[in-house]
């Protein structure tokens, strides 16, 4: 009886709603306020609840809700982003699973096309794995650690998390083990199970190395896409399981596009305009139009091109462009910038698709010459906007074979569910909600590694508008009388791409940031001095600030004159 009542309670709303549109769109805003309303009052109980609890709980748990409750308010507002997205996002939905939207802006592709994706993401991290030297971070002080967003969830779990993370043999194992999952991800071997776990060990491998310098963007795209690419067939192409399978005269997927395919296509692109939008919109936030003026422009270049003489690259163009007319750098921060806000164009227009890419790609060359920082995992991956199949094609014809986009090749289990209007009603939910969630990371200004807002180069200084940078130098001194500047990056190569510029520019700020750099330093000239090769003995070094007025004096030979010095002697 009660079963019964239920079911005529459901028809008779289903009828109700469907007597009229507005009173589907009642309802649901009906559903987000309560939701809203509930979860407002949940948010805003559990800090008082939670209260006596913080102050006695220790340990990596106690850490987790003491991070909540520091940060509650982002977490509230992370809530009623979800609760009103209920209610908004449903005619976006149905748009999106229009002829018009699925069949023109998405379209169809092959499960060629989403190997070759799959192949070339696990390369580029494959790539950014094989530079980085995880075990020689053993050598740094304990003071330089920090715990980094969802790393901190490691340390809940039975084996000693610091004590993996104190063993340079453990740390060149599991690095070892990151650069063979990546293998198997490029070849296409074991796709299903080995996608995942690459990612979830290159998260891992991230967080290592953020957790004793700061939380830097490389990598972190890449590592989106593949987390996406974990939950879709990316393995029915380019892929060593595929022929495997049609040598063993098992059924293979269809060469032919799909709608499946298209919208898994569709998601890794959408997760890339997303990160650049939400780079494009965190500029305007933070900073407004001032990020594109001539003063703006020119105190971020030579921030990160003079900082410690610019890490591995010595390119010194912006130092040298600083006598050029301001609309030279309001010209450059307009490019940069439209690049990123109108990036969001790819999802919706073919020809986009095919300019901005290039032009993406172009800033970023740009920013290497004028800035001394190679986003070389970003250049790589916007091949993935353009077509993938005219090489496999190509090669297909050179091999005699025939016409992959003709050929006749039985259609496997999972292929068989591409069903149009299942596969765009799924996919267009995926999509949406992928989007929403990452709109939701940007709302809330939350930083939890690796969800980002994704504020590269927001930050601004009252100097900046005065015209002055200062920045910091390191100058190493050999026993032989001999000097240059500080490689850390070679003695330590847990160092590279500049992650010891926080621990040196801190040292001049308060006691704790020079004690912690005093630390650092003995650890570099300690690695310096243990290697085995021709370089002569380290002596000291020097740490200079120096101060530079770019608006009065731009054509200073020295960029600046120095205001402070630190010298550290060698540790007997």
């Amino acid at each position: 009886m009660r079963e019964r009542k239920t079911h005529d309670l459901r028809r008779a709303l289903r009828a109700a709603v469907g007597a009229a549109p507005w009173r589907k769109t009642a309802m649901r805003a009906a559903v987000s306020l309560a939701l809203l309303a509930g979860w407002l009052a949940l948010s805003h109980a559990l800090p008082w609840s939670l209260g006596e609890w913080r102050n006695v709980e220790s340990g990596p748990a106690g850490k987790i809700f003491r991070f909540y409750l520091r940060h509650w308010e982002k977490w509230t507002g992370l809530g009623a982003f979800w609760c009103m997205a209920f209610w908004g996002a449903m005619p976006l939905w149905r748009a999106m699973q229009t002829p018009r939207f699925s069949g023109g802006v998405v379209g169809a592709a092959t499960p060629g096309a989403l190997g070759a994706i799959r192949a070339w993401t696990c390369g580029i991290l494959l790539v950014l794995t094989l530079r980085e030297d995880l075990a020689s971070s053993t050598l740094l002080p304990r003071a330089m650690f920090h715990d980094q967003g969802f790393m901190i969830l490691l340390r809940l779990l039975p084996v000693g998390f610091d004590e993996f993370l104190a063993s340079a043999a453990a740390l060149r194992a599991f690095q070892s083990l990151t650069t063979a999952l990546l293998v198997f991800g490029v070849v296409g071997l074991g796709s299903r199970l080995v996608v995942p776990a690459a990612a979830i060990c290159y998260f891992v491998l991230g967080g290592i190395h953020r957790e004793h310098s700061f939380f830097n963007h490389s990598g972190i795209v890449p590592l989106y896409v593949l987390i996406v690419l974990s939950f879709t067939r990316c393995g029915r192409g380019w892929a060593v399981d595929r022929i495997w399978r049609t040598a063993r005269g098992e059924p293979a997927a269809a060469h032919a596009p799909t709608a499946y395919f298209g919208w898994a296509r569709y998601a890794v692109w959408t997760v890339m305009a997303s990160a650049y939008v939400q780079a494009g919109c965190s500029k305007l936030y933070y900073m407004g139009l001032d990020w594109v003026s001539a003063d703006s422009m020119r105190w971020m270049l030579l921030r990160t091109t003079l900082e410690l003489d610019g890490g591995a690259f010595d390119f010194d163009a912006a130092a040298r462009l600083m006598p050029m007319p301001d609309m030279l750098f309001v010209l450059l921060g307009v490019v940069a910038l439209g690049a990123e806000l109108c990036f969001g164009l790819v999802l919706v227009s073919r020809r986009a698709r095919l300019a901005l890419p290039a032009v993406m790609a172009g800033v970023h060359v740009g920013i290497l010459f004028l800035q001394n920082i190679l986003f070389l995992d970003l250049i790589l991956l916007l091949c993935v906007f353009y077509d993938w199949d005219t090489p496999r094609r190509w090669l297909a014809r050179r091999r005699g074979a025939i016409d992959p986009h003709n050929a006749d090749t039985t259609r496997d289990r999972d292929a068989a569910l591409d069903r149009p209007e299942r596969t765009h009603r799924l996919g267009a939910l995926a999509v949406l909600a992928m989007l929403l969630f990452l709109a939701s990371w940007w709302v809330t200004k939350i930083e939890l590694y690796p969800l980002t807002p994704l504020k590269m180069f927001t930050s601004h200084e009252e100097a900046a508008d005065a015209g002055v940078v200062s920045y910091v130098r390191a100058i190493v001194h050999y026993e032989d009388g001999s000097s240059g500047r500080a490689p850390f990056e070679n003695w330590i190569g847990a160092m590279r791409e500049g992650r010891f510029r926080p621990v040196v520019r801190n040292a001049f700020r308060d006691s704790a940031g020079l004690e912690t750099g005093k630390q650092f330093l003995d650890a570099a000239i300690r690695a310096a001095n243990a290697r085995e090769d021709d370089h002569p003995r380290v002596s000291s070094v020097e740490l200079q600030v120096w101060q530079w007025n770019f608006r009065e004096d731009p054509d200073n030979p020295d960029y600046g004159v120095m205001t402070d010095r630190y010298l550290h002697p060698a540790p007997r």
